[in-house]
């Protein structure tokens, strides 16, 4: 995808880091080179000096394994990368060279062995709270979708900016990589303020079918530009009742991708994550791409 490039890989010897780094060489066209990241934090005290056990990496270790194992899948596709050994926090180092290099997105891996198990790690919840680009948290292999299958790029939206800006991400990406688009909108039993805006409680309320209508109606408008922005591009839209986060792990397990929108222009949202984001990305079958307001061009 020409629009996701330059590219951020955040990698670390794990499996989660393959994980990550797997999932941005499927979905890049390498024109750009990849830029791959590692993050560690240099002796800094007294204390670390005094107590350090000796199994850390040091540097020369880890330049040699950012120079090879852990970037060996790239080489095998004769892609062209960039190494960053950055003498910081992993999360700090990131987006130090994501604003060096103009990223457009940043890709990390997510722990666990599946489902449930799934957990968010710090360096992941740093990047949730301070990243102003989208955040690609990638899931195993054997949770994403086939080769050759033309599962859906789903989008999940409310009636705010943060949920709209996903959906457009979601439209570039859907149509870069030749996959349909689904556009959700879950309309919640008694949602309680604050929402995803005013208008879901409000609508919850009025009761009978004003909720699913608004719904439907908001996401027609959605539709209509999306496909002006990409002809061509395919979508589908869709009404549900019901909880947030259980619609998007039942729905995940069909899709190709989940796209969430997050708040981040004011103060308060770059310091919290929503419970639902939280949540939704832990129980994502597949990879989950959260896009703050302010990452997307109007």
């Amino acid at each position: 995808m020409d629009g996701l490039e330059p590219l951020i890989v955040g990698v670390d010897g794990s499996g989660a880091a393959a994980t990550a780094l797997d999932w941005a060489l499927e979905r890049t066209a390498g024109e750009m080179p990849l830029h791959v990241v590692h993050g560690r934090k240099p002796p800094g005290d007294l204390a670390f000096d005094l107590f350090h056990s000796g199994d850390d990496m040091s540097e020369h270790e880890a330049r040699e394994a950012l120079e090879g194992p852990w970037t060996e899948a790239a080489r095998k596709r004769d892609r062209r990368i960039a190494t960053h050994l950055v003498a910081d926090d992993p999360a700090d180092a990131l987006l130090a060279v994501a604003a060096e290099v103009g990223a457009r997105a940043v890709v990390v891996g997510v722990h666990g062995s599946g489902g449930k198990r799934y957990g968010l790690g710090s360096v992941t919840r740093k990047l949730l709270h301070r990243s102003s680009l989208p955040l690609v948290i990638a899931k195993p292999a054997q949770f994403r979708a086939v080769p050759g299958q033309r599962k859906p790029v789903v989008a999940y939206v409310g009636y705010g900016d943060a949920t709209e800006d996903a959906a457009r991400w979601a439209s570039e990406f859907a149509a870069a990589v030749d996959l349909p688009l689904l556009l959700v909108h879950v309309v919640g039993y008694r949602p309680m303020f604050p929402a995803d805006s005013p208008s879901d409680t409000l609508a919850s309320y009025l009761g009978g079918d004003v909720s699913r209508d608004w719904a439907q109606a908001d996401l027609n408008r959605l539709k209509e530009e999306l496909v002006e922005r990409s002809p061509g591009l395919s979508v589908d839209t869709k009404v549900e009742v019901g909880f947030a986060v259980r619609a998007i792990e039942e729905g995940s397990r069909s899709a190709e991708l989940v796209v969430l929108g997050k708040r981040h222009g004011s103060s308060l949202a770059r310091h919290t994550i929503s419970p639902r984001i939280q949540q939704s990305i832990v129980r994502s079958a597949t990879t989950t791409v959260v896009v703050p307001t302010c990452s997307t061009s109007q």
